[in-house]
């Protein structure tokens, strides 16, 4: 179940609402291996606990994405990621608030981790 959703998640711009789904999801996998209702009121925590999972799928994808994230600070400047990764749309922005980059999650995950640009 890992795999196949923190590959997939790994480039994409997640919101709250993208967020709190795919820990339901982690949470009813979870609750079906251990064999555990939800009529049963059982806490995410002690069901995390009693399946000796310590990281969620957001942790996860962060990860992932820090991973991704170094090695594309590492490749060199002709190649195509990089180059993508460089490039600037130019056209006008949409109304409304500005969506949130990629970066901007980096950002975020390498703050919430005490990690440096150099790191």
């Amino acid at each position: 179940m890992y795999k196949n959703l923190s590959e997939i998640n790994q480039i994409w711009v997640l919101n709250k609402r993208d967020r709190d789904r795919l820990l339901a999801l982690e949470m009813d996998y979870w609750r079906r291996s251990n064999g555990t209702s939800r009529l049963e009121h059982v806490r995410n925590e002690q069901i995390r606990q009693d399946m000796k999972v310590d990281k969620t799928i957001i942790d996860i994808i962060e990860t992932k994405r820090l991973l991704w994230y170094g090695h594309l600070e590492r490749m060199e400047e002709t190649r195509w990621p990089q180059k993508i990764w460089k490039w600037t749309l130019q056209r006008k922005r949409k109304r409304g608030r500005p969506t949130r980059t990629w970066f901007q999650e980096i950002q975020d995950a390498m703050t919430t981790r005490d990690l440096r640009q150099g790191d």
